[in-house]
Order: C-alpha cells, then structure tokens, then sequence
C-alpha cells in the first residue's frame, strides 16, 4: 500500500472514518486549521535522543495513537506548513508500524488559507481507543544496516541534504538526492512525470531498495513520502541520519574532511 495525494475537495468529502492530522505548533493550529483536523505536532511523535531524532517505540506510538482516538483502520490524512516535512515524518512512522490507508495534503496549509480553504478554530471531540502497532520493520534502516551495505549494488543510499552539507559530509557511496529538487512551487510535490524523471536521473528505478537519510531524519522523509507516493515499495529511512553516522564514524569522518580541505 503506497500513500496518496489528495486535495482540499478529497477531504470536504471525506467519511467519518477519516482522521486529520495537523502536525504543525500547537499555536498555530489554535489560529486555525482545517475542520475537523486534530492537533499532534511534530515534537510529540518523533522522540529526540541528545542531537538524534527517531521514533517513538512500538507502545508510545500505541498509547499515542489511542489518545487521539486513532484506530488501526482509520483514513489518516496529515498536512503542515513545511511543505510536506513534517507530515511525510508521520506518515513514514504511520508506514513503519503497519498503517494501511495513509494520505498527505497536495499543498502547504498556507496555500490552502490562499485557495479559500475552510478553516476551524474549533477543536474536535476526541474519544479515546484501542490502537495495535504492527512493526513494519523493512521501512527503517540503522547504522548497522547501512555499514553492511556500503559495497552493495543491490541497495541505494540517498542523501537528501542539500548540496553544500552534502558535500561536506556525507556516507560513503552516498548519491546527493536533495530533497527541494522535488518541491512544486504550490503543491507538496512536483507533477508526477517530473518527479519520475529526477528520480531516474539519480539512478533510481521502482525495482531499487532505497535507504534515504539526511542531517536527522526530517528532509529525507519528504523524498521517503515521495518515492512511497509514486510506487516504490523497497524504501528505508534512516531516521537517526548523518548525525549518528558522524558521531559514530568520528576517525573516517575526520579523514574525509581532511580530503576535502587539504
């Protein structure tokens, strides 16, 4: 099951089983947010760890998903005002622990505001469920799995970062995908057949296994969605991303850093 893009009118339409997700500041959801929608930020569902960022566990991701009256057949669509960033994390954490029906907003919420979006200041009645986690392991990747990995043929690693930061630190083997080469002026992502040919211009094609990361997690999970939107099914995020590479790699890391700047 791959996540779909959908539009303002998709959600007017939407039945009762479907659950917004507003994953923006708490404050600017209270200043209006789509009908409905409810209010998990992003600070509550990725766990931060010193300088890394991952996921909740297996029963945070229960408990939290109960709390917000979330069930496992639920219609979760999620939308922000980082151009997908933060809800592309949810729907990663949503995919790596077994949800099925995962939709993204084809637009920032503030081009939503722009295009005459109705919006709410109201919250929406929540009653608390009974949510079962169902670890989907093959969607995360760990330092351990790109180490053995960095001589392979069979797997990709994508660095979503942009160019500079690329260039200066980056896992061995690594292909620079940033992730703003896929950003649409309005929309979340770029038109289809765009997104298709930057994606086989870095070498990637639907049969590839892709393990995406970046500084720590967040932008690699926008090129995660987007390769998950068009097709792809053999995807791992590293969420941990280069901050646990570097800080775990400290000797190559240094020697890298010494080729660049001589």
């Amino acid at each position: 099951m791959s996540i779909t893009l959908v539009g303002p009118q998709w959600i007017e339409k939407s039945g009762p089983n479907v659950k917004i997700i507003d994953v923006r500041r708490r404050v600017d959801y209270e200043a209006g947010h789509i009908p409905g929608a409810i209010s998990i930020p992003v600070t509550i569902f990725v766990k931060s760890i010193g300088r890394l960022k991952d996921a909740l566990g297996p029963q945070e991701f229960e408990d939290l998903m109960s709390k917000f009256g979330i069930q496992n057949e639920s219609i979760i669509v999620t939308y922000d005002d980082q151009w997908g960033v933060y809800a592309s994390r949810l729907l990663w954490t949503l995919d790596l622990y077994g949800h099925k029906n995962l939709y993204l907003l084809d637009r920032n919420f503030l081009i939503y505001k722009r295009d005459k979006g109705r919006v709410s200041h109201s919250n929406p009645g929540i009653k608390k469920s009974i949510y079962v986690a169902k670890l989907n392991a093959h969607f995360a990747s760990s330092i351990s799995h790109i180490s053995n990995i960095l001589d392979s043929t069979n797997e990709m690693i994508i660095d979503a970062g942009e160019r500079m930061d690329f260039l200066n630190g980056h896992i061995p083997g690594a292909i620079n995908l940033p992730w703003r080469l896929c950003l649409g002026k309005d929309r979340n992502f770029l038109p289809k057949e765009r997104i298709k040919r930057i994606f086989k211009e870095h070498g990637l094609s639907i049969g590839n296994e892709a393990n995406i990361y970046c500084k720590d997690g967040m932008t690699s999970s926008y090129i995660y969605a987007a390769l998950r939107i068009f097709g792809y099914e053999k995807v791992k995020l590293y969420s941990r991303g280069y901050a646990e590479w570097e800080e775990t790699n400290k000797p190559k890391v240094a020697e890298f850093q010494e080729l660049l700047n001589p």
